[in-house]
């Protein structure tokens, strides 16, 4: 663990339910209680910038959620019913008293779904930019989410062995003029893939944690190496759904809610790049009354691109649900 980390408090500890085993950080006690789960492909650690900090006033939780850092894979619990059980039993079992929920991306869907299902421990929701019915299918096959869905499987999921290089060469950037895209030039992507592939084969049991790499690049080729794809497929096959249904949800919610809106745009060859449009957000709203909408200029995973306004939001939103 981080050294800053560890002189905030924090350790890593784990969490049985039923076959699944959560991984995860905790702070030294505080009266309030703080949940955090990270997007898709992205460990606890993806929280690093803000946990400091958040420990001064909560007690954090930030979980490696299933298929992710060193939580149990296990496909045949990659559904949302699933998943949000094994949640709320760690609300119940774990964090023991009402807490606040905030969750990035998916997380956000999660966190969202676990305040309807177990209304008395969550004091409020923190949806940080989640794909709220853009994640619905056929909905998602319209967005970029989906195009890079399928080459984590084309170059992750392989029966050989996941081709991390082979994923950096084919990944593009969408731009918001036109159809303009960015891909990393062939020349590094080639260095860049060379020099994966020795790392891999030095470690293959071992995630690619390269300290000394800017944090967003290390914690995503840390992610890319270690998480469970077939965690991506759910999403991609659309199996993680099963019963599970955003405007049902949505209507459930009782307590405060903040929904955080990232940059988005629409892209002539991608469709969506972002969580949602804006007449999604907007459903949001009109489903639950109490939400206060946040929307924020900066990247899709704003507590790692944008800690302070992050840690801006948290403070306000808790502070006045209280």
């Amino acid at each position: 663990m981080d050294k800053i980390l560890q002189k905030a408090g924090y350790t890593e500890q784990q969490y049985t339910h039923g076959a699944v085993t959560l991984n995860y950080a905790v702070s030294p006690p505080k009266q309030r209680a703080l949940l955090l789960i990270p997007g898709q492909t992205m460990p606890w650690q993806s929280y690093t910038r803000v946990l400091p900090a958040l420990a001064q006033h909560f007690q954090v939780y930030a979980l490696d959620i299933h298929g992710h850092g060193r939580s149990s894979r296990c496909p045949q619990r990659y559904t949302f019913e699933a998943i949000t059980e094994d949640l709320v039993a760690f609300l119940h079992n774990v964090v023991q008293r009402p807490a606040f929920l905030s969750g990035n991306s998916s997380g956000g869907l999660f966190v969202t779904w676990m305040a309807a299902q177990a209304p008395d421990y969550a004091q409020g929701v923190i949806a940080e930019d989640p794909p709220f019915f853009s994640s619905e299918h056929p909905r998602l096959q319209q967005c970029f989410v989906y195009h890079v869905m399928k080459l984590f499987l084309e170059t992750l999921d392989r029966p050989e062995g996941r081709d991390l290089g082979a994923l950096f060469q084919r990944l593009e950037i969408p731009h918001k003029s036109g159809k303009r895209v960015s891909k990393i030039p062939m020349f590094l992507a080639r260095l860049l893939s060379s020099w994966l592939q020795r790392r891999q084969a030095k470690t293959p049991d071992q995630p690619l944690d390269i300290p000394w790499l800017p944090l967003q690049l290390r914690l995503t080729i840390r992610s890319f190496s270690e998480y469970d794809p077939a965690f991506t497929r759910a999403f991609y096959e659309n199996t993680m759904a099963g019963s599970f249904d955003h405007a049902a949800m949505l209507a459930k919610i009782q307590c405060p809610f903040a929904l955080i809106h990232a940059n988005w745009f629409v892209h002539e060859k991608f469709g969506l790049v972002g969580a949602m449009l804006q007449e999604e957000a907007q459903r949001v709203c009109s489903l639950v009354p109490q939400t206060r909408y946040l929307p924020v200029s900066a990247g899709h995973v704003v507590h790692l691109e944008a800690p302070k306004l992050f840690l801006q939001i948290i403070d306000d939103f808790t502070n006045d649900a209280v």
